[in-house]
């Protein structure tokens, strides 16, 4: 009986020092499978700052999307096991909300709202208006300031000073979902509100349109099939003289790009959205922002569904 019940005991230590030791060993692999998933996508994110570097060698006037930092590139595998994907975006052919504490750059957004049929336009441009702006007035009837937030569930404030990153829109009052994804593809954050000149090269034509009261897209009719590549402003104003008040806007080269990555390697995912400055004298491209965990919309993805 004694040698039986001191073969159960050693059997039962058995089991539990194997299973403690696979336990280890899967904790250690996933340790090491993120940590490879980390340096893969910081690396995919310098091979970006080396493209759009190498980019302002080739053409420093000019920014456009036939470059090579602009192109949908196939995700590439890794020896573990695994692949990278990394796209560019630049982020001065969009609408950067941080604009709107300028009156002006508001009545753009709003514009550019109302060309895309998002409905509500006009409160909408109020509400980021609000949300951005120092004081605590409420600059439209229907928009909304922090003793309004106050009293949702759970209360709180608004920013009342520039968007730090772009999912705060989310917090806007009474916005649908609907409408919060439309404003998520036009617009983006940039730190700061000196971006007030946008790359009518890589904007798109909703925005293009916005940048004059009175345009619409359809005054615009042949732009968007175009492979815009204008040299300089005045090219885009000699064929749509409509927009001419507007060239003081419109630049075509850009110092602001999000750089996003998703690396995989085994069961470990690293998402990486960077937000990079490209210094315009020299083109040496820093990174002002790293966010871990955002959102990643493969190109490809999205042109294969269109082609469907």
């Amino acid at each position: 009986m004694a040698v039986l019940l001191i073969f159960a005991v050693l059997a039962a230590l058995a089991v539990r020092m194997s299973s403690n030791h696979a336990l280890l060993i899967a904790q250690s692999r996933n340790h090491f499978e993120a940590d490879l998933a980390l340096n893969y996508a910081l690396g995919a994110e310098d091979l970006a700052r080396v493209a759009l570097q190498q980019d302002f060698k080739d053409s420093p006037d000019i920014d456009h999307l036939g470059e090579v930092w602009a192109q949908s590139i196939p995700p590439f595998e890794v020896d573990e096991g695994g692949y990278v994907e990394v796209q560019v975006s630049d982020l001065n052919g969009c609408f950067n909300l941080n604009a709107v504490v300028d009156n002006a750059a508001r009545q753009i957004l709003e514009r550019m709202l109302l060309n895309a049929g998002v409905p509500d336009a006009i409160r909408i441009s109020y509400l980021v208006q609000d949300w951005v702006d120092a004081n605590s007035d409420v600059d439209h009837v229907t928009s909304a300031e922090s003793r309004d937030y106050e009293v949702a569930d759970p209360p709180y404030r608004s920013a009342d000073q520039p968007i730090y990153d772009l999912s705060e829109i989310h917090l806007l009052a009474d916005l649908e979902t609907e409408q919060i994804h439309q404003l998520r593809a036009l617009t983006c954050v940039i730190a700061d509100d000196a971006s007030n000149v946008y790359n009518i090269n890589t904007a798109p034509i909703e925005l293009i349109a916005a940048l004059q009261s009175g345009v619409t897209p359809t005054d615009l009719a042949g732009l968007e099939e175009e492979s815009r590549a204008f040299a300089d402003p005045n090219e885009l104003t000699s064929a749509y003289p409509v927009l001419a008040p507007a060239a003081p806007l419109m630049g075509v080269k850009s110092q602001y790009f999000r750089i996003d990555v998703h690396a995989q390697v085994g069961e470990a995912v690293t998402i990486l959205s960077s937000l990079a400055y490209r210094e315009p004298t020299n083109g040496q491209v820093a990174i002002m922002q790293r966010n871990f965990g955002r959102d990643f919309t493969s190109r490809l993805a999205l042109a294969a569904s269109t082609d469907e």
